[in-house]
C-alpha cells in the first residue's frame, strides 16, 4: 500500500484563491490529536457495531469525498482507526466517521482505485494527491462534535503528486470544502463488486468484531 501517514502538521500554507487562511508555520506534528485521552470502551464497542452494520454507507460517502477511493484505502483507514482507538472517543457518533477517518492518511494516485485506459492498460483513477484537513480553529478531534469553536470547515486539498515522499504546501493546486452531512446514512446505495464486499467483510469479521 502506498497510503502514507496523514499530513504531519497543525499548520498549513494559505490555499490559493481560498477564504480559508490557516497559519503558515511548517508542518511538524499531527494535525489533530487522534488518540482519545479518556477512552470510553463501552461506547467504542457500540460504535464499532454500528459501523459494521453500515460500512457500505460509510464506504460510499468516502468514495464521494475522495475521488478514486479504493477498498484497500478503506481497510487501511480502519487499521489506523484501530491503532489510534478513535472508536473510544466520548460522544463520537457514526455520522462523524467519514469526516474523521480521512484525517488518518494521505491518498496518493498509487493507493487509489485503478481503471482501464483507452488502450486497455490499468492506470490510477486518481491523478492528484489528496489530503483532508479542518480549518485551523480545530485543534483536537473533540472540537468537531463536543466543543466546536467558531465555524468548522472540512477541506479536501489536492496536490501535484511529488516525484518522491509526500507533497508540500507549495504543491497545492486547489481546495474544496466538503459538507459534513449525515444524509449518507440513509442514501440508496449502488451494489459493490463482490470481491470488494468479500475483502472488506473478511477484515471486519477478523479485526472489528
Amino acid at each position: 500500500m502506498s497510503v502514507v501517514a496523514a499530513a504531519k502538521g497543525g499548520h498549513f500554507a494559505h490555499l490559493p484563491k481560498s477564504d480559508w487562511c490557516p497559519s503558515k508555520e511548517k508542518t511538524a506534528g499531527p494535525y489533530l490529536i487522534l488518540t482519545p485521552a479518556d477512552p470510553d470502551d463501552e461506547a467504542a464497542e457500540k460504535l464499532k457495531a454500528d459501523f459494521r452494520d453500515a460500512w457500505r454507507q460509510h464506504y460510499a460517502r468516502l468514495q464521494e469525498i475522495a475521488p478514486g477511493f479504493s477498498h484497500k484505502e478503506f481497510i487501511e483507514l480502519l487499521k489506523r482507526a484501530n491503532r489510534s482507538n478513535i472508536w473510544a472517543y466520548k460522544d463520537l457518533q457514526p455520522q462523524h466517521l467519514p469526516y474523521i477517518l480521512p484525517l488518518l492518511a494521505d491518498f496518493s494516485p498509487a493507493s487509489g482505485r485503478r481503471q482501464k485506459s483507452d488502450t486497455g492498460a490499468l492506470e490510477p483513477a486518481r491523478r492528484l494527491w489528496l489530503r483532508f484537513m479542518y480549518s485551523s480553529a480545530v485543534r483536537r478531534a473533540e472540537d468537531l462534535w463536543i466543543r466546536p469553536t467558531g465555524e468548522v470547515k472540512f477541506f479536501r486539498v489536492s496536490y501535484r503528486p511529488p516525484p518522491r515522499s509526500a507533497p508540500k504546501p507549495k504543491d497545492i493546486l486547489k481546495s474544496v470544502e466538503i459538507e459534513r452531512t449525515d444524509a449518507f446514512l440513509t442514501a440508496i446505495l449502488r451494489p459493490l463488486p463482490a470481491f470488494v464486499v468479500d475483502e472488506v467483510e473478511r477484515w471486519l469479521n477478523r479485526y472489528l468484531a
